[in-house]
């Protein structure tokens, strides 16, 4: 299966967003991010298994957080808390 890594730098957090071409939601959530100007690099990981290997769950698309918890699936309320935590870290990083 094919699986690209998004890594989203958000000022002090970093965040993956493992997905796979084939899936829907995945498509989705990616436009979800681009919709809400966070900013984020693809990684191409479909030959990198050491990757997918570390995920505990082969559930996608999931979004994993550094320092909390994962996002499996297109979570709405999740989401939207850690979009909320962007802005109020660029409104932190601006003041």
């Amino acid at each position: 299966m094919m699986i690209q890594i998004l890594q989203l730098q958000m000022t002090n957090m970093i965040i993956k967003l493992f997905t796979s071409p084939s899936c829907a939601i995945c498509r989705t959530l990616k436009g979800f991010f681009e919709a809400n100007k966070i900013p984020f690099t693809e990684i191409d990981v479909s030959s990198n298994t050491e990757e997918r290997d570390k995920l505990e769950v082969l559930t996608l698309p999931q979004v994993q957080v550094e320092g909390r918890e994962t996002i499996y699936g297109f979570d709405r309320l999740k989401i939207d808390a850690l979009i909320k935590d962007y802005g109020d870290s660029i409104k932190g990083a601006n003041s």
